[in-house]
């Protein structure tokens, strides 16, 4: 015990030793932490402006690619009015042909007239007045037509005029701000390729700062990992150490297994007397008449007796060597609890954990042995009770028995002694009769 406090202590120094030199590397790992949560804030503020910047332009490339396909919207719609208007031009030249067709129809048509007219008056001047009538009518309404024509041809020829100077001007002002468009597009685009030179630098100045800053961090880490491997050092020194305890306590646990067996194999022998004893008092049933073997029935129940008191104080001793095992592993326990907590390596913990499974095994082993054990002894009281109170009804069936001998006996003295007397009188009489005859 006082080992075990000794290395009680000596582990709780160690303990506090490893607890300065854990705090000292949490504490230089926190404030790293610190330095490396405000470099990623300062990463993360200026990823934020630079994200801003992007978005700026990629605002304003959105706008300028919407100013483009409206420029090319412009375009096409210049290109369907250019269309438009060399289609009305072509119609305008095809009116203007049939005009000149209708003309010269007219033209024609007036010559005939004429000529028709001349022939008419020559011939039939007189007779043919109503159709010469009719027939200026006729003209007349030609030449209303011809003028209703006409005015239609002038009043198209002013509006393609009109729409031809309108598109033109449409054209040159879309032109205009086609040319604008153009500038802008040009100064945004230029504007973007600054932000993006500038947005690289940024990036590229973090990149080159957040490698200096991992640089360090990984010496850091470097330095901690030689910490961790002289912590783990000293956990498997500590290892060994519980190795030592574990083989001193597997040493005990067998020596109290040998004592173990060596109780069961008296018990064994125990049991066997038992039914040879059973076999006795068998046997004792049968001769019920010799009373001397009860003299060495109650040797034998009282060396029993004798024999089962030495068996409960070895089993005592037994339990009491058990407790104290039991005591040591509740100690060991409690080491590889504050081992376990007072370190971070997982072999270290499994190591102990798999020892303390072990002890606990050969404990519950132990265990279960004394368990078993003090039920045969339960079961050797209950039978040596049992063997007490049939011996007991025994010891009394006897007593009935002599007891009901000796009023036989006594009834068999009494019966001889009235026949005896009888037998005397009746032979006295005979002979009484036998003299008086003769």
């Amino acid at each position: 015990m006082n080992e075990i406090k000794q290395r009680e202590s000596q582990l709780e120094e160690f303990k506090n030793e490893q607890d300065k030199r854990v705090n000292q590397i949490k504490y230089q790992l926190k404030q790293k932490a610190t330095q490396v949560e405000k470099l990623m804030d300062q990463i993360a503020q200026h990823d934020k402006t630079v994200e801003i910047l992007t978005k700026d332009a990629t605002t304003q490339q959105n706008e300028l690619i919407k100013a483009v396909d409206q420029i090319n919207l412009d375009i096409a719609q210049r290109d369907d009015l250019i269309e438009t208007m060399e289609r009305l031009r072509e119609e305008n030249q095809v009116l203007l042909m049939e005009v000149q067709n209708r003309e010269q129809e007219v033209t024609a048509l007036e010559d005939e007239i004429y000529k028709l007219l001349s022939h008419f008056e020559e011939k039939n001047k007189s007779a043919k007045d109503e159709n010469i009538k009719s027939l200026k009518h006729t003209i007349q309404e030609r030449n209303q037509s011809i003028l209703i024509l006409k005015q239609e041809l002038k009043n198209i020829k002013k509006s393609y005029g009109e729409d031809i100077e309108a598109l033109d001007e449409h054209i040159m002002k879309t032109q205009q701000q086609l040319k604008g468009k153009d500038d802008a597009n040009k100064e945004l685009m230029a504007k973007l390729d600054g932000a993006l030179e500038k947005a690289d630098q940024v990036k590229t100045n973090y990149q080159e700062r957040l490698k200096q800053q991992f640089e360090e961090f990984t010496v850091i880490v470097k330095e901690r990992d030689v910490e961790i491997a002289t912590l783990q050092r000293d956990c498997e020194a500590q290892e060994e150490t519980m190795l030592k305890k574990k083989t001193h306590m597997q040493e005990e646990m067998k020596e109290v297994k040998y004592q173990l067996y060596l109780v069961a194999q008296e018990l064994k022998v125990k049991d066997e007397q038992i039914l040879d004893l059973r076999d006795s008092l068998n046997k004792r049933k049968a001769e019920e008449q010799k009373k001397h073997s009860n003299d060495k029935w109650k040797d034998k129940a009282l060396y029993l007796e004798n024999k089962h008191r030495d068996q409960m104080i070895a089993y005592r001793a037994l339990k009491h060597k058990w407790v104290s095992a039991n005591d040591q592993n509740e100690i060991l326990n409690r080491l590889l609890d504050r081992t376990r907590k007072d370190t971070e390596s997982s072999k270290t913990e499994e190591m102990l954990q798999r020892l303390n499974y072990e002890l606990r095994k050969d404990l519950d082993d132990k265990s279960r042995s004394i368990d078993q054990l003090k039920s045969k002894i339960q079961e050797i009281e209950r039978a040596n009770k049992e063997l007490t109170k049939q011996l007991q009804r025994h010891q009394d069936m006897l007593s009935r028995s002599f007891s009901t001998f000796d009023s036989l006996k006594e009834r068999k003295d009494h019966v001889e002694s009235i026949l005896y007397e009888q037998t005397n009188q009746s032979f006295l009489d005979r002979n009484e009769k036998l003299m008086s005859i003769n």
